[in-house]
């Protein structure tokens, strides 16, 4: 190998050589004079004490150590605990310290992105002014491209000041000294006096070059002439006294100061926006003039001027102006001690005097003439004396302060709508509005009556008389009230507040509604079905009334108003099929104190228990105040009350150290409640005890509760929801709408500011709840919405004007079933019956009913019958008696129970009390529901002590007496429609004979021949066997209409099954035949059908009864029974036998039943001579 490849080996040795010595000169550098120290032959002390850096945790445990000691030795004493503390707050400190030296690193490192571009806006055609403007900032900021962002930044303008301190204006062209003549000029020994005038640095003052100066003083800018407004005449001119220049100087100079100070914020900011929303100085400037050149022009003005102005700017009056002035004029004496210099702005005011702009008026000739006629209204008055508290009362109510505005609406529109929230007052004073205003006085132009209509009775009696009381003695009189079992309606009434129904029913008895000059239709909101039919025919009537009012002076118009608590109103103002012209809106805020809302973190499924916890939260750590809750149904309310009344109970003192608080007065609020319970809720608790109501929606917007504070809302509510393709009906928990917890948060800021406490999250309630609730039309059957109508003479159902139209599927529904019952012919018009069936205020089934029901003496029974089955829900259930409940209630550890052998014997002694009272009922027939439902009637019309007699039969007093009330109102209606009918009401009855019974099932099933239900195993090519099945409520029933909405062949999907209230189900018996009243469906569990029968019947009965209607069809005569011609009919009648089947011309039922075998008579009709049944 060559030598030449060494070589380079050698120069590396030099190198590192080289670069050895050179370390050593450098670290023998004593940083002093910078001259190297003397090379000795020793490079380092072997002795020397090598210091080790410390590491993190050594140099934490310095810190803490010493931390610890600084603070010991200020309090050398600590106790356990607080030596723990004091452990805490000395890592805490080490920490914040660790995270400052951390932020004090990442500071250093921080790199300025601010001249950095976007991604974003990379491809942009070109800036806006507002980011050229932030660019040429930041580069100048940055010492970048200097000269073209001056361009951008700079412009030359003249001082605000120049010309009113006397300084000279040059052209531009002008010569002047420069830049170096002026560093060359000598400078002036003589110190010249300063102008009293102070410069501020204005926006443009750094300019790309020197101004021209002349050599005696400023430099001189051009003037430059603006298009200008001319300048208006000063309203306000303030004479001021004669100063001294010095005195001047120093005002004006402080005023300059003051108004800089005062204005910058404002008036910057203000440029500032018009500056960055893309609008050029230029354009604006050409335009208006900007804000500055206004200024600078009034400062040229006022040197100009002799005589100073008050300056007034724009968007400030002449007031604020003199206070201005004023207020400097105080500053000054303040600061200085001397003189105010301005008058007082009050005398000031007082002498200056406004400029009066005259119009010349239109020449006569000019003016349209008046109408040859002029009709001025009437003016017709009532006036009212109230007591001093009532009137005192009434002026805090916030609709009266607009009820000026409320009866010019009325006066000038056919129909206004009114929204006020609950507690506005709107119920009870618009309709004493109308009657001072002269309605439902005799001598005035509008002599009818004022109509109110409430959705519920008890709302329409007690507004009634609260309007009596506040019309004063002369006014008692004056209101009247009318309701579904009563009334006080007289000859003097002017006011006369009713139910809906009523209307209704006066409606089909008088379209033009003669007798009211005005009908207010109250709590429009709630969209009851009533409700929806009143506003969509008073449309029609007010159109009516109008129209006829104009051909017939006798004939006055009528007014609607319509009120609502909530703004649910677009489907009346914005339906163009109601109102041609949209009716005008009326906004009333309410008397509302805020209301504080809580929302749950979650939303727990056991709301009961939540609402129970909350309860006892709320009563052991909050101020005092009532407590209202709302739940969804009576038993959660006994079951909560239970439990709340046995950890707070009001008379015990064993549980003081558990309550720690006030005793809980707990009262529960339901409509199936009595009327005396229910006015409970509106007296003073207890002494010492704080009022907790469970209540029902009920106390939404019905009642006002006094003193409630606390509202706890489970945000649900149980519903009826009806199936419109199958019928059956459920009672579903479900969510409720916004509006309804907006109403229920309500409550608790009636008399002062409360909380709601939601027991559901603020997701749940943004995602699951509906704006409103959907109206009542929609969600239930209408037959006798359809046979009112009909009544009515409104034959096109689909063409009325409802607020929330029903679909087409459920009119048709409504008209087949009126079909059934022999109301409507086949061509849909109302036939006598029918129209007789209108005028009873009950379903159009129970009805037909009544009008069947004169055989064998049955009249009197079946209203008997008729009026229990209308209320309804007579019996207590099991459930409310605890047969069925749980005990996880009784074995909460802060609940006491009684022992478990004394409940149950308690309880199976209450059980056999039940079934005793039942079975004691049902022994007149035991399968029939209705003969037991007429024997409690009678039983309780013959008991003294009727309180009683309810609680030991397990009977709801309110419902006995709400059919008791019914049956003397029904037999009224018959006694007046049908004349000899019924001699008179019979409130006791003697016990019906076995032809009667038979009689009364009978009439009772033609009015549900449409609800019947055939037993299983009687289908033809039917599997079920009935042999191995004991019990009556596990035999499965069919229905002739499909009882489940999708089609199977599993008769598991298609049964229904006995209730188990039913006596069938205590019975041994297995009828083949039921007729129903209703399907129910359970919500939890196996999701049954259930049905809740009212009584047996036979094949061929069920043949008779539905004899003519389009549910029977009759097979051809059968061969085993040949036809016999009848003797003297010349041929043309026979008596045949034929085989009836029901159901098999409708829906797609196939074949439908086969009815036992039936003797028909048959007759020749028509051209063909073909045969017929008659």
């Amino acid at each position: 190998m060559p030598l030449k490849s060494f070589k380079p080996t050698r120069e590396r040795k030099q190198r590192r050589r080289a670069n050895a010595q050179k370390h050593q000169e450098t670290a023998g550098d004593d940083g002093q004079g910078g001259s190297p120290a003397p090379q000795t032959s020793t490079v380092s002390d072997p002795n020397v004490e090598i210091i080790v850096p410390l590491t993190a945790a050594e140099k934490a445990e310095k810190r803490r150590q010493q931390l610890r000691e600084e603070l010991k030795a200020q309090q050398p004493k600590m106790s356990a605990k607080k030596q723990k503390r004091f452990n805490k707050y000395i890592e805490t400190k080490l920490k914040k310290e660790e995270t400052a030296a951390i932020l004090e690193k990442l500071a250093e490192t921080k790199v300025d992105t601010s001249l950095l571009t976007s991604t974003r806006s990379i491809g942009a055609s070109r800036e806006s002014k507002k980011q050229q403007i932030k660019r040429a900032l930041l580069e100048e900021q940055a010492g970048i491209n200097l000269e073209a962002n001056r361009a951008i930044l700079y412009e030359e303008r003249r001082s605000v000041d120049d010309e009113s301190f006397g300084i000279p204006i040059a052209d531009e062209s002008a010569e002047g000294s420069g830049p170096d003549e002026q560093e060359a000029a000598p400078v002036q020994t003589q110190i010249q006096p300063a102008l009293p005038f102070s410069i501020g640095v204005a926006v443009g003052a750094g300019l790309k070059r020197p101004l021209d100066s002349e050599s005696f003083g400023p430099p001189v800018i051009k003037r430059i002439k603006k298009n200008r407004r001319p300048k208006k005449a000063p309203l306000l001119i303030i004479n001021e006294p004669e100063q001294s220049e010095e005195d001047t100087s120093m005002g004006e100079a402080e005023s300059e100061e003051y108004e800089e100070n005062s204005s910058s914020g404002e008036s910057g900011e203000e440029e500032e926006e018009e500056e960055w929303r893309g609008f050029s100085d230029d354009a604006t400037e050409e335009e208006s003039g900007s804000d500055t050149s206004e200024s600078s022009e009034g400062s040229e003005d006022e040197s100009e001027s002799d005589e100073p102005v008050g300056k007034v700017k724009k968007g400030r009056s002449e007031k604020a102006a003199a206070f201005k002035e004023w207020a400097l004029a105080q500053r000054r004496t303040v600061v200085d001690g001397g003189p105010a210099l301005i008058k007082s702005n009050i005398e000031a005011l007082m002498e200056a005097k406004a400029t009066i702009v005259h119009i010349p008026r239109r020449k006569e000739e000019d003016m349209t003439p008046p109408p040859e006629e002029l009709r001025v209204p009437e003016v017709h008055y009532v006036n009212v004396e109230r007591a001093e508290d009532i009137q005192t009362a009434r002026l805090a109510l916030p609709v009266v302060a607009e009820e000026q505005q409320i009866m010019e609406a009325i006066h000038s529109n056919p129909c206004v709508v009114i929204c006020g929230e609950t507690g506005s007052g709107k119920t009870t004073q618009v309709p004493q509005f109308l009657y001072e205003a002269g309605y439902g006085s005799p001598g005035s132009p509008t002599p009818g009556m004022i109509g109110v209509t409430q959705p519920r009775r008890v709302a329409a009696v007690s507004m009634a008389k609260r309007v009596g009381t506040e019309l004063g003695e002369g006014g008692k009189d004056k209101v009247s009230y009318q309701i579904r079992f009563d009334g006080t309606v007289n000859a003097n009434t002017a006011i006369k507040f009713m139910t809906d129904g009523v209307l209704l029913r006066e409606l089909a008895e008088d379209f033009l509604l003669s007798k009211y000059s005005a009908i207010i239709i109250d709590e429009a909101h709630e969209r009851s079905i009533n409700t929806d039919i009143l506003i969509g025919v008073m449309s029609r009537v007010v159109r009516l009334r109008e129209t006829m009012s104009k051909k017939k002076e006798e004939t006055k118009p009528l007014r609607l108003i319509v009120m609502s608590a909530t703004l649910r109103v677009s489907d009346f103002v914005q339906n163009t099929t109601l109102f041609s012209t949209p009716p005008p809106l009326l906004k009333i805020d309410a008397r509302q104190h805020p209301v504080t809302p809580h929302f749950s973190r979650r939303t727990a499924s056991d709301y009961v228990e939540e609402a129970y916890k909350k309860v006892c939260r709320i009563n052991r750590r909050l101020p005092p105040g009532g407590i209202l809750v709302f739940l969804t149904g009576q038993n959660e309310i006994l079951a909560l009350q239970r439990k709340l009344k046995q950890v707070f109970p009001v008379k015990s003192r064993q549980h003081e150290k558990r309550t720690e608080k006030y005793p809980l007065h707990v009262l529960p609020l339901y409509s199936l409640l009595p009327t005396r319970e229910q006015l409970k809720v509106f007296e003073q608790p207890p002494e010492g005890t704080r009022l907790c109501v469970l209540a029902t929606n009920v106390a939404e917007t019905s009642l006002t509760i006094p003193g409630i504070r606390y509202v706890v809302d489970c945000g649900r509510s149980k519903e009826r929801h009806y199936d419109k393709t199958t019928g059956v009906q459920s009672f579903r928990i479900q969510w409720i709408s916004k509006a309804s917890a907006e109403q229920r948060a309500g409550r608790a800021g009636r008399t002062g500011p409360g909380h709601c406490y939601k027991l559901y999250s603020s997701a749940i309630y943004e995602t699951e709840f509906e704006k409103y609730a959907k109206p009542e039309l929609l969600r239930m059957p209408i037959e006798g919405v359809v046979l009112q109508m009909k009544a009515m003479n409104i034959d096109t159902i689909v063409n009325f004007p409802f607020p929330s139209p029903p679909d087409r599927q459920s009119l048709h529904k409504a008209e087949k079933l009126l079909g059934y019952l022999r109301a409507i012919a086949s061509d849909g018009a109302l036939t006598e019956l029918g129209r007789t069936m209108s005028y009873f205020p009950l379903s159009p089934r129970f009805a037909k009913i009544l009008m069947i029901g004169q055989q064998h003496g049955c009249l009197p029974y079946v209203i008997a019958i008729v009026s229990a089955l209308s209320v309804g829900d007579i019996f207590i259930p099991q459930q409310q008696l605890g047969f069925d409940a749980n005990d996880e209630e009784e074995q909460d550890k802060d609940v006491p129970s009684f022992s478990s052998g004394v409940a149950n014997d308690a309880k199976s002694k209450l059980r056999s009390s039940y079934f005793r009272a039942h079975t004691n009922f049902a022994a007149m027939d035991p399968e029939s529901d209705v003969i037991k439902l007429l024997a409690v009637v009678c039983a309780f019309e013959y008991e003294k002590n009727a309180p009683d007699f309810c609680t030991r039969s397990f009977i709801r007093l309110k419902a006995m007496e709400e059919t008791r009330k019914l049956r003397q109102q029904v037999s009224k209606i018959v006694m007046d429609n049908c004349p000899g009918v019924l001699p008179s009401f019979q409130a006791k009855l003697p016990p019906p004979s076995k032809l009667q019974i038979k009689a009364l099932k009978q009439i009772v099933a033609a009015g549900f021949i449409d609800n019947i239900a055939i037993r299983a195993d009687l289908l033809p090519n039917s599997d079920f066997k009935l042999n191995h099945i004991k019990q009556s409520t596990q035999i499965p029933y069919i229905t002739l209409f499909p009882s489940s909405a999708r089609p199977s062949d599993e008769l598991s999907e298609r049964s229904v099954f006995l209730h188990q209230t039913s006596v069938l189900a205590m019975s041994n018996t297995k009828p083949e035949y039921v007729i129903y009243s209703e399907l129910t469906q359970s919500v939890s569990g196996s999701g049954k059908v259930w049905m809740k029968p009212l009584t047996t019947i036979k094949g061929g009965q069920l043949a008779a009864l539905a004899q003519g209607t389009p549910l029977i069809t009759y097979s051809k005569p059968l061969e085993s029974k040949p036809p016999k011609i009848l003797p003297g009919s010349d041929g043309k009648k026979r008596e045949v036998w034929v085989v009836p089947r029901i159901g098999a011309a409708i829906g797609k039922s196939g074949l439908g039943w086969s009815l036992p075998p039936q003797r028909m008579i048959q007759k020749r009709e028509g051209m063909s001579q073909k045969w017929a049944n008659e």
